[in-house]
């Protein structure tokens, strides 16, 4: 049986692999080992002291997610381009830390009255329609400026890892033909494994392991004075933001559910990460 330093140092090797290289989807464990490196990375943050270490963990997350891109690239092509934006008018969920740091990049441009009031008037007719049928009804991401992300940088993992291999299927999509689009499975992957290493840190650390709709939890962050600090405190000011559990059925919940505390486990040393 392996030893807790034993584990430990196995942990440490796979958060430095994670920093150095990223997250190896591809790879025959399909970076597992990486996944669960990342989490403990972001269980270091939120556990420091830095105001501002929910939006700090949400960017390293992010970073490491570009990392993986870069390092190992794609077998296919995305066909997506600055100013190809019909994904940007679907539902979006992000974890608490993404939205958060959102917000912050928002304060940092300096977030003008026009910008707040697109995203109040975005969740005032997203709420009333509900996440899961927002799929099929068109809506521009409050953050869409002239077809272009102005938070590009830290958009959340959802965003990410949106791709399709064909424009022209987007386009298809979007003018509400029934038609599929393909994607390129390393991004799709590597939300997956940034999804799951966020969810295990905040289950680490004591906080919900939820994604949430952004334009209100968006909403939120922004109105509520100090909403990081708030947040960091342990006020779930998301609590009444619809938390977004995708098409899982019940069983398929309660897997995922153990999966996230098997790696907050793994990613404290608890438990030996997986071969």
């Amino acid at each position: 049986m392996m030893s807790r330093q034993e584990r430990r140092a196995r942990l440490r090797a796979a958060a430095q692999k994670a920093v150095k290289d990223g997250i190896a989807v591809q790879a025959q464990h399909g970076g597992l080992q990486e996944t669960i490196g990342l989490a403990k990375i972001l269980i270091d943050i939120l556990e420091g002291s830095a105001r501002e270490r929910a939006s700090d963990a949400a960017r390293e997350a992010n970073r490491v997610f570009d990392r993986s891109l870069d390092r190992y690239g794609t077998l296919e092509t995305p066909a997506c381009g600055r100013g190809c934006a019909f994904c940007c008018h679907t539902p979006v969920s992000a974890t608490a830390p993404e939205v958060l740091l959102i917000a912050t990049e928002l304060r940092r441009l300096r977030m003008t009255q026009e910008m707040a009031s697109r995203i109040n008037a975005a969740d005032e007719i997203t709420r009333e329609i509900g996440f899961v049928a927002r799929y099929t009804f068109r809506h521009a991401c409050p953050l869409l400026v002239d077809s272009i992300c102005s938070v590009y940088t830290a958009r959340p993992a959802a965003c990410r890892g949106m791709n399709s291999t064909s424009a022209d299927a987007c386009r298809a999509s979007f003018e509400n033909e029934k038609i599929d689009i393909t994607k390129v499975a390393e991004p799709l992957l590597l939300r997956g494994a940034h999804g799951y290493a966020m969810l295990a840190a905040l289950q680490a650390t004591g906080y919900p392991p939820e994604f949430y709709e952004l334009n209100h939890a968006l909403r939120l962050a922004i109105q509520t004075p100090d909403a990081e600090e708030r947040w960091l405190d342990g006020q779930n000011i998301f609590v009444d933001v619809e938390k977004d559990h995708g098409e899982q059925n019940n069983f398929e919940r309660e897997e995922s559910r153990r999966m996230i505390l098997d790696f907050a486990d793994m990613a404290r040393g608890k438990l030996p990460l997986p071969s």
